[in-house]
């Protein structure tokens, strides 16, 4: 396999962690309580009576992580594929395949294939998008190879292409 083979799947990551990372806003964590209790051991420290706000700052920007160097060329590149209904069906397929993993929440199992493209069926008829095409085709077979094309083939030579990895 080429090295170019498995940029554009590297871009896609780069572009979901960059949408997912909650810490590119320092100072709004967002602790749960089970997240401060296992920070402080079980016990809260006891308090100083003093302000501590410049210490919470600190502590809030120890947190903050910058975006991957590629994430906002990705993020325009995407956008930019995002405009042509055709293009736009390969560059969803590729993002439901990379970011539905894990649990489904909707079922409580694993992420399986026919999951992933209905998820990418919801997103392709979320306004302004509207494509009914997909939504009202009835072979999922036909679903699921297009749904396949756009995330072995089109998506990456898209992603290539946009970002000038040919």
């Amino acid at each position: 396999m080429r090295q170019n083979d498995k940029r554009p799947i590297k871009l896609v990551n780069i572009l979901l962690a960059g949408w997912a990372n909650s810490s590119a806003d320092a100072g709004w964590r967002g602790d749960s309580m089970l997240g401060r209790v296992i920070e402080f051991g079980g016990s809260p420290p006891a308090g100083s009576g003093n302000d501590q706000s410049n210490a919470q700052m600190i502590k809030a920007l120890s947190h903050y992580r910058e975006n991957h160097h590629n994430f906002q060329a990705m993020e325009k590149a995407f956008w930019r594929l995002c405009r042509d209904k055709a293009t736009r069906r390969h560059i969803m397929a590729i993002l439901c395949r990379h970011y539905y993993q894990g649990i489904n929440t909707r079922t409580d199992r694993a992420y399986s294939e026919e999951d992933r493209i209905m998820r990418w069926i919801e997103h392709l008829n979320r306004r302004p998008w509207q494509d009914e095409e997909l939504l009202h085709l009835d072979d999922y077979d036909k679903l699921r190879s297009k749904f396949n094309y756009g995330v072995r083939r089109a998506a990456p030579d898209l992603i290539r292409s946009e970002m000038g990895l040919s």
